[in-house]
């Protein structure tokens, strides 16, 4: 919440500093150093649309994961790779559930939604024929939704 003031005011100075930089270039003073600060600006434009406005998620199961895509590497056809992926979702998600409703639980909860936003991913990663590991599916889909069958979400959320 204090990170998102934050942003939100800092947006609002530098707003107010590149109109005083155009009206200084308009009176024939360019300020100095205005092509850094004009890239100074795009990578923060970049980076409040990637990661303050929370589409990081989005921007990594979006991603060309195939042949030409970012990596030069077919992690759909890496065999080994989705397998140690299954292997990690399901090693984080058991260490979640033994300790929901025990005596040591904290936030395991929340923790969860990132289970499920891996799971996610791991969706992306595969072929698009394949079916997805059917023990790992019928554990993420019963297990935890039995323990847990609501957990609230707070945060700004948007929808587009």
């Amino acid at each position: 919440e204090d990170l998102r003031a934050g942003w939100d005011f800092y947006k609002i100075v530098m707003m107010r500093s590149h109109g005083e930089r155009t009206k200084g270039a308009a009176e024939g003073d360019d300020g100095g150093s205005g092509s850094e600060m004009d890239a100074f600006e795009r990578m923060l434009v970049q980076l409040d649309f990637s990661l303050l406005s929370s589409r990081s998620f989005l921007t990594a199961i979006e991603q060309n994961l195939g042949p030409g895509g970012l990596s030069s590497k077919n992690v759909r056809s890496s065999d080994v790779f989705l397998g140690e992926f299954i292997y990690v979702i399901e090693m984080i998600y058991d260490s979640y559930c033994v300790r929901i409703g025990s005596d040591f639980e904290t936030n395991e909860r929340s923790l969860m939604i990132g289970v499920y936003g891996m799971y996610a991913l791991l969706r992306r990663l595969l072929p698009v024929a394949s079916m997805p590991d059917p023990k790992l599916f019928r554990k993420l889909w019963t297990t935890f939704p039995q323990k847990c069958p609501l957990v609230p979400l707070v945060g700004n959320l948007t929808f587009s």
